[in-house]
């Protein structure tokens, strides 16, 4: 549900999960060995948003429909800046994007963001452009140079990823209800370590409902 800016601001968090808490820039695991599991013929998956790095490098795989989920509306943010910076940037300068995005205090200050902001949908823009000093991003001082695409993995994406990715902004206990569709790969990455072992089991349960056969959670 999108909210007023001032309703945002009012209860915009900087710590912990909440529907704008801060989102990761880049993936902190090693998704290239990790979406090994995905079925040969998986023609729909459904990722965590996260970094936007989990259905961007889903569809390396071949994987063509991807759809998207996350808590934090700054996850959508984020993903819609890196497929959206696809098409205006060269690979060297999309990796210096991410680099300074990681370690910046204010978005808006970071070089191409003007640029991107432009191709972002309405509500983005002003979300963005209101909240850039707001706590939306990681801010660390260094970034893993394993985590950013290879030249290969950024043209590729380039040739593939035309539009932004389909997001479902929901926490995990109510993302069942949120599902239209069925898929072959579902991408938990991350989630369950936060939950009791019971909650992990219904949430299993329930998404299974939402898995083609042979498909994979």
């Amino acid at each position: 549900m999108i909210r007023s800016m001032t309703y945002i601001k009012k209860h915009f968090l900087n710590y912990g999960f909440s529907p704008y808490s801060a989102a990761y820039v880049v993936t902190n695991e090693n998704l290239r060995n990790a979406l090994d599991c995905i079925p040969k013929d998986a023609k729909k998956a459904l990722t965590v948003a996260a970094s936007g790095d989990h259905p961007m490098f889903t569809v390396l795989r071949g994987v063509k429909n991807v759809d998207t989920f996350d808590i934090s509306f700054n996850a959508r943010l984020i993903m819609d800046i890196k497929t959206n910076a696809l098409s205006l940037l060269e690979h060297k300068e999309y990796c210096q994007l991410l680099k300074d995005i990681h370690c910046s205090k204010d978005i808006m200050s970071v070089k191409n963001i003007p640029q991107i902001i432009q191709k972002l949908n309405p509500f983005e823009q002003k979300y963005i452009t209101e909240m850039h000093k707001y706590y939306l991003f990681s801010r660390e001082s260094t970034i893993n140079p394993f985590s950013l695409p290879t030249a290969t993995e950024f043209s590729q994406m380039q040739q593939i990823i035309n539009k932004p990715f389909k997001f479902i902004w929901s926490d995990i206990k109510s993302l069942h209800k949120q599902l239209k569709k069925s898929y072959d790969f579902i991408h938990l990455s991350n989630i369950f370590d936060y939950l009791s072992i019971p909650e992990s089991v219904n949430i299993l349960h329930k998404l299974m409902k939402r898995t083609n056969p042979n498909g994979v959670i």
